[in-house]
């Protein structure tokens, strides 16, 4: 009986949302049946991990089935596309411009032959003669005039064929030319408009002007796409939407920095490390001064006793010092920062 052919499988582990091209895929398959004999390509299944196929019997681009086709158009958008934005993005800054193509390509593969003739150019392809000679016998003169001697007969015949000048044009015409293209694209064109001192966002005239003209964005695509008249582009500029950044607080009157002590730390930190300079300032004053000053010297401790929540005031001290001790436990460097600062500041 026939042996049976060689076959192999490969799996490949890819990144999430990575797509490996059909060239990689024909690179991987003839690696393969290069490396064992009596292997061919189209025995080697290729597949991702989730089970996709990734390789089929239908590599060739002209009896590619649909999905190759609409592979390979998805190809062609996306190369185009990353040319474009790409280009918009040195200009406009990353981010300020989307960019959608839609391509029409032609999968079919044509050939054509074209045969001219030339009436006037005629060339001949065969001649044939024919050659028949004959000798007729000798015959008496009339009257007793003696013999006539017999003469030889010839018969000759040519035969010419012509045929006409011919030329001969073979054209191929490979699968995957682009027919049209249909471009649509948002950008962004608006200027950065960056704070000055003494105002909040001021716009001068020329922070209004946009970075460049909208034809002039359209003209530039056309050229870089290479878009014939047929074609169709669209550009629309809008506003793009953009996180909105944080600002640094100016220093206060207290000295307190409450958004950096937000980020470092959760508020119930703020609460008890507030509470513990609270406790160790004021305790050192009580000797000197009254229940007033102390009210005073609360104030003046920067404000530490407003960040306490409601009924943090009258806590039991065992209640307090377990607060004191987890959020040490918790975040010590934090606690230890915002505690030497505020000492600074108090002694400032």
């Amino acid at each position: 009986s026939e042996e049976a052919s060689t076959t192999a499988s490969v799996i490949l582990q890819l990144k999430p949302g990575f797509r490996l091209s059909s060239l990689s895929v024909a690179a991987i398959t003839h690696l393969v049946a290069s490396s064992i004999e009596g292997l061919k390509s189209e025995n080697i299944t290729v597949v991702d991990s989730q089970g996709g196929l990734l390789s089929s019997e239908s590599d060739q681009p002209i009896a590619a089935g649909a999905a190759t086709v609409q592979d390979y158009k998805e190809r062609v958008e996306q190369t185009l596309v990353k040319k474009v934005e790409s280009m918009l993005s040195t200009v406009l800054g990353p981010g300020r411009a989307v960019v959608r193509i839609s391509a029409e390509v032609d999968m079919t593969s044509l050939n054509v032959v074209t045969e001219k003739y030339d009436p006037t150019g005629k060339v001949p392809s065969k001649e044939e003669i024919t050659s028949n000679s004959e000798t007729e016998p000798s015959k008496a003169a009339p009257e007793g005039g003696g013999v006539i001697p017999g003469g030889v007969k010839k018969d000759e015949t040519v035969l010419t064929e012509y045929v006409n000048g011919k030329t001969v044009e073979q054209r191929v015409d490979l699968p995957g030319q682009i027919k049209s293209l249909s471009v649509a694209a948002f950008v962004d064109l608006t200027p950065d408009v960056k704070s000055a001192e003494g105002g909040e966002n001021p716009e001068t005239p020329e922070s209004t002007e946009p970075i460049m003209a909208i034809a002039d964005v359209e003209e530039v695509i056309r050229n870089a796409l290479g878009l014939k008249q047929t074609d169709t582009i669209k550009v629309v500029p809008a506003k793009f939407h953009r996180p909105v950044a944080v600002l640094e607080p100016e220093e206060g009157a207290g000295g307190l920095d409450y958004i950096a002590i937000a980020r470092h730390g959760s508020l119930g930190v703020m609460a008890v490390c507030a509470l513990l300079v609270f406790k160790i300032l004021g305790g050192a004053k009580k000797k000197t001064e009254t229940e007033a000053g102390t009210g005073e010297n609360m104030i003046g401790a920067g404000g530490a006793a407003g960040l306490l929540p409601p009924g943090a005031e009258s806590a039991e001290p065992l209640a307090l010092r377990r607060q004191i001790a987890g959020a040490l436990r918790r975040n010590p460097q934090q606690v230890k920062q915002i505690f030497a600062g505020w000492i600074q500041e108090e002694g400032g």
